[in-house]
């Protein structure tokens, strides 16, 4: 089995952290090794789980999730690169999961099965099974971009998420890394992982779905954090399709500005529009207050977008200032 770098980005959470590692370390694989990267927490808590669990542990002094990542795969060793979550706890075969799905020479990303770790308050439950939660069915599925339409290229939400991906590191010479200006601890509150499947899918590189690289995830389990991270999604979904609007402005050949407008009209918006209509009609599970949640981020997405932009820039300033 190849080598395999696993990479965890980490901010003042150390019980998590703890938590996490604690089944990284108990991962059956012959060849693996574990990165820490502290994106910039206020104490040395984190540093001192990572040292106890005896992983290597770096720091990236730049907030903002993709920042991390992107230190994490320069801190790398290894071709293939996986990445969890701190709140994430995966199973013992979850790195076999992904080598098998490498056996493919013209797999370059592979996402895996993310599972509820807990569903004992009502709000797991309605993240779970009346919004859908991360999990993307028990079958494997691949991605041939020569396939694919511009609505499935912008639908890159169906490959997976970022807590549960690896991938071959000479992609990167294909598609960049993660773009900064997205993903939690930015103005986005999210969207990274999305904008990187999807522009691997644009650079015409094989995506595959692979359930056996199993992980769980520890889903908030009280009603005010449900309604955050459906916000969040609401806010971090349009940010990405306004990055794609942007993006077709400046000459994109894949993916035009006609593209992007129909996919949020009529199969994004409508899509949470009609899931509104439903409930009223008693058709939808999930709850009225919890669908709102994601409209209104879905609202402050324009806003988002200009403030996520300001804000890279700004830390790029400050990073290029101290050296």
């Amino acid at each position: 089995p190849p080598p395999i770098s696993v990479v965890v980005c980490t901010r003042d959470r150390p019980s998590f952290l703890d938590h996490c590692l604690a089944s990284l370390v108990a991962v059956d694989y012959p060849a693996y090794e574990i990165v820490v990267v502290d994106n910039a927490s206020t104490t040395g808590d984190t540093k001192a789980v990572a040292e106890r669990a005896g992983v290597r542990v770096v720091r990236e002094d730049v907030p903002g999730l993709d920042w991390a990542r992107n230190r994490g795969i320069a801190e790398a060793r290894h071709d293939i690169i996986a990445f969890t979550d701190d709140d994430v706890r995966v199973d013992r075969g979850w790195l076999s999961g992904f080598a098998r799905a490498f056996r493919e020479p013209d797999v370059m990303l592979v996402t895996g099965l993310v599972a509820p770790e807990a569903l004992e308050t009502q709000a797991q439950i309605a993240f779970e099974y009346q919004y859908g939660g991360m999990g993307k069915g028990l079958r494997p599925r691949w991605w041939d971009p020569s396939r694919l339409d511009a609505a499935a290229l912008l639908g890159a939400h169906h490959l997976g998420v970022g807590a549960n991906m690896a991938f071959r590191r000479e992609i990167l010479a294909r598609v960049s890394g993660f773009d900064t200006s997205l993903d939690v601890g930015t103005p986005s509150r999210g969207g990274g992982d999305l904008d990187f499947f999807h522009r691997v899918l644009v650079a015409g590189l094989t995506a595959r779905y692979e359930p056996t690289a199993l992980a769980w995830h520890l889903h908030r389990p009280e009603p005010e954090g449900l309604k955050r991270q459906l916000r969040d999604n609401g806010r971090a979904f349009s940010v990405y399709l306004s990055t794609q609007w942007a993006r077709s402005r400046r000459g994109s050949k894949a993916i035009g500005r006609a593209h992007v407008a129909r996919y949020a009209a009529f199969v994004w918006v409508r899509w949470l529009v009609g899931r509104v209509i439903r409930r009223i009609g008693r058709r939808e599970k999930l709850s009225l207050p919890f669908q709102l949640e994601e409209l209104r981020g879905l609202t402050e997405g324009p806003w988002a977008y200009f403030a996520t932009r300001r804000n890279d820039a700004r830390l790029r300033r400050e990073a290029a200032i101290r050296g």
